[in-house]
């Protein structure tokens, strides 16, 4: 851009010395449209798709997100994958060190444990893979499992209660109906 203003100013020098008028209106014409097109840009710039925006945009996501091409190299990694992978010490084999370095699989996905976060990793294909932070979810999870086993413990319990409580109450119905059978039977 600035070669386009350094032209015009050349070309404005240079008319203003030897041709008159007519190339004073022709530079400052060039003037204008270069201004223009500067503010058209400016006012358009977030409008348009480039490289730039795309990789931008996934940077703003602070779930990881990691492409690979055809030979299994890395194009496109925003920066929260980045972050995982470099506090893990991944730096290559990316896929494969992540699976190893996983607690637990569930279905096709993989839990993975970096300090105190838990994340999940999707490998959505062999070209793309998905990083996403389910600390919360996963602490959320283990109380409510927690919570089972301890409903589960105190069920058997109250079971066991009942059963006692049931056949104490047998216990005594057999000896009311023993003591009535006996009332009844020396009264004969």
């Amino acid at each position: 851009m600035e070669l386009i203003s350094d032209i015009s100013y050349f070309i404005s020098l240079n008319s203003l010395s030897s041709i008159g008028i007519n190339s004073i209106f022709i530079s400052l014409f060039f003037v204008v449209y270069v201004f223009l097109v500067f503010v058209w840009i400016f006012t358009n710039r977030n409008r348009y798709i480039s490289l730039f925006s795309v990789k931008g945009a996934l940077d703003k996501s602070y779930n990881g997100i990691m492409f690979f091409d055809r030979r299994g190299e890395v194009f496109l990694i925003n920066n929260s994958m980045r972050k995982l992978l470099c506090s893990l010490e991944i730096y290559d084999c990316f896929l494969e060190q992540l699976i190893s370095k996983s607690f637990k699989k569930i279905n096709d996905d993989y839990l993975l444990r970096n300090n105190s976060d838990v994340w999940l990793i999707k490998v959505i294909s062999l070209y793309e893979v998905h990083a996403i932070m389910v600390t919360d979810i996963y602490k959320l999870n283990e109380e409510y499992e927690k919570q089972n086993r301890f409903l589960e413990e105190y069920n058997k319990r109250l079971i066991d209660v009942l059963e006692r409580t049931k056949e104490t109450r047998k216990g005594k119905n057999l000896i009311k109906i023993k003591n009535e059978f006996h009332k009844n039977f020396t009264r004969r």
